[in-house]
């Protein structure tokens, strides 16, 4: 049995290609069978797991520019600018997992299934395919290229997958490996959203219960969108209360505080962990604001905006208040020479003034004067 899941990459590939390439710690588990690869470390009780990879279209020393110079090369080749994502996010690449039942095979076998699924369905395209072996269970992380030596990108949608499922399950059964035979033959269920988009899902016995007992209860609005359950809405309800209580935190803060730093220390003060610093006291990439007693936090850029509560944007804040009090209206401070020249041509014009008046009397003048 191998189960398959893909979802786009939209950061750089390299990151992505460096976690499947890379050997990975883990404990040292009691059944470890004797063609897993893997080496002790020394004054550690974890051990080393070896990764096992192999390459299409691009070898092992240069996969990851192979990926930048097609994206550098074909970016736009078809369009006029580069496909987006409906989150406004190219996609890069494609992360391709293909998870088998235990170690009912051997890393071997299992990396040459991927090779040759990568061989059938992404024709072109560079790839890599990296066999992993620390956990309980033998899987593949494929990474493929968004776009093939033609300029073309992959399209991944529902007809490709049910080919990437179909494809992994017919090699599967070549090398005497499970195959999930219920869902083999299971065809995908449309269903429209709540913004009118059609959508498909795999049914499951948990999703046909959902969908027996909406029906059951009069609710037949988007019936098939399995997604709409107390449980699912409860979450986001909670999501967004725990993102609108911390913007209400920092709104309440930010008019007390001196600084940035000032304003995380009025944070932590009451009970806020906050994680803006890695190991080395740098700044991490991601303000992160996490609420007391709370395990998960909350990204300051998906906070109000998405701009103003991440660490750039709270900076920007305190500067302009600091710019705004250091350019307000302050007394002139003259010296004593610049007053008396100042009352000087007053008087002078003062004079002038009159002079040129006939209407003015003496009387008046000595007044004035």
């Amino acid at each position: 049995m191998a189960t398959t899941k893909i979802h786009a990459v939209h950061v750089a590939p390299n990151r992505c290609i460096a976690y499947a390439m890379n050997d990975k710690i883990g404990v040292e588990r009691d059944n470890i069978s004797g063609n897993i690869n893997y080496e002790k470390i020394d004054g550690a009780t974890d051990v080393r797991y070896k990764t096992l990879s192999s390459f299409l279209n691009c070898h092992e020393g240069n996969a990851t520019k192979t990926f930048h110079k097609y994206a550098d090369n074909f970016r736009g080749t078809f369009r006029k600018e580069a496909p987006r994502t409906k989150n406004g996010k190219e996609v890069v690449a494609w992360h391709l997992t293909q998870n088998f039942k235990g170690h009912e095979i051997s890393p071997q076998a299992a990396n040459e299934i991927g090779l040759r699924l990568a061989k059938e369905m992404f024709k072109g395209f560079p790839v890599v395919v990296s066999t992993h072996t620390d956990t309980d269970n033998i899987h593949n992380h494929i990474v493929v290229c968004a776009w093939n030596d033609e300029g073309r990108k992959w399209n991944n949608d529902n007809t490709n997958y049910r080919k990437i499922r179909e494809t992994s399950d017919r090699l599967c059964a070549e090398y005497k490996a499970s195959v999930l035979e219920e869902t083999r033959k299971v065809k995908l269920v449309s269903y429209i959203d709540q913004e009118g988009k059609k959508r498909f899902y795999e049914p499951t016995a948990r999703k046909d219960k959902i969908i027996k007992e909406r029906a059951k209860s009069g609710d037949i609005e988007n019936i098939n969108d399995y997604r709409r359950t107390v449980a699912h809405l409860n979450k986001t309800i909670g999501k967004e209360f725990v993102k609108e209580t911390i913007k209400s935190d920092l709104d309440r803060l930010l008019p007390i505080s001196s600084s940035y730093d000032d304003l995380m220390l009025r944070l932590q003060s009451e009970g806020y962990r906050i994680k803006d610093k890695n190991k080395k006291g740098g700044n991490l990439k991601y303000l992160t604001f996490i609420r007391p007693n709370e395990v998960s936090g909350v990204r300051g850029n998906n906070i109000g905006d998405g701009a103003s509560y991440t660490r750039e944007g709270l900076e920007k804040y305190f500067d302009n208040i600091h710019f705004e009090k250091h350019t307000e209206i302050a007394p002139t401070h003259s010296s004593k020479k610049e007053e008396h020249q100042l009352r000087k041509n007053g008087l002078q014009k003062q004079i002038s003034k009159i002079e040129n008046n006939p209407e003015l009397s003496p009387k008046v003048i000595s007044r004035e004067r």
